[in-house]
């Protein structure tokens, strides 16, 4: 799926207070937009819990997808399974969740 100027333009109207970002996959694109500070705590939380770790990630992509519009991403989702994984692992790192580039002792 590819995305126009006209709908970036609306998606940021809709979202004023929040940066989207535009992930390129081999079907085309999707934009997501930053978490919520209460999003951010869910996926925290969920994570810390063994029961829900499974659903977090899942949940965050759920959340900050916001193009294309849910059931087409869902059907996306189902083309390929696995595009959620990878659409959650850029999140957590656009939003500041990643490795340390080095660890060194003193």
């Amino acid at each position: 799926m590819e995305i126009s100027d006209e709908i970036v333009t609306k998606l940021k109207a809709e979202h004023p207070a929040a940066e989207l970002y535009r992930l390129a996959h081999e079907g085309g694109h999707v934009v997501v937009r930053t978490p919520t500070t209460g999003e951010a705590q869910q996926f925290y939380d969920q994570m810390a819990d063994n029961e829900t770790k499974g659903i977090a990630l899942r949940n965050l992509v759920w959340n900050c997808v916001v193009w294309p519009p849910q059931r087409e991403f869902l059907l996306l989702l189902t083309q390929r399974p696995f595009l959620g994984q990878s659409i959650g692992n850029e999140l957590v790192e656009i939003f500041g969740l990643k490795k340390i580039a080095e660890r060194k002792k003193l």
